[in-house]
């Protein structure tokens, strides 16, 4: 439980840090993922994305301190880390962006390594007599 606890604090505060960077130099972190200019529509959606990911990182780190009882936090990263890489893949299929750039992929090697270390640390057994 320790273990799984810790990985969640750290994966929660990357979501932060991505957020704060992505409310502060959006640029940049788009040039990461291969994307040259920015209009404003994507601007705006950058932003929301920033604030969702400050948001779920504070309330996820709050929640680590209770995991049995805060499990859907655990579901909700486990959620996030999924969607990134099908996404990803989507839009690398699709020809809208580049896997190769040092943004898809870090994203998606974090985001996988998390996936494997949270079922490798998930606590069956206590959430299977939390619902008994």
């Amino acid at each position: 439980m320790k273990a799984l606890r810790l990985l969640m604090i750290i994966y929660s505060i990357g979501l932060i840090m991505v957020g704060l960077l992505g409310l502060t130099i959006p640029e940049q972190i788009m040039k990461l993922f291969g994307f040259d200019e920015l209009p404003d529509s994507t601007r705006t959606t950058l932003f929301l994305l920033a604030g969702i990911y400050i948001a779920a990182g504070f309330w996820a780190i709050i929640s680590a301190k209770n995991m049995v009882s805060n499990l859907v936090w655990i579901k909700l990263l486990l959620t996030k880390a999924s969607f990134s890489i099908v996404i990803f893949i989507y839009l690398a299929i699709q020809s809208y962006a580049n896997m190769g750039t040092p943004g898809a992929v870090s994203t998606m090697v974090i985001d996988l390594v998390f996936i494997i270390l949270t079922l490798v640390f998930y606590p069956w057994r206590v959430r299977q007599q939390v619902t008994r």
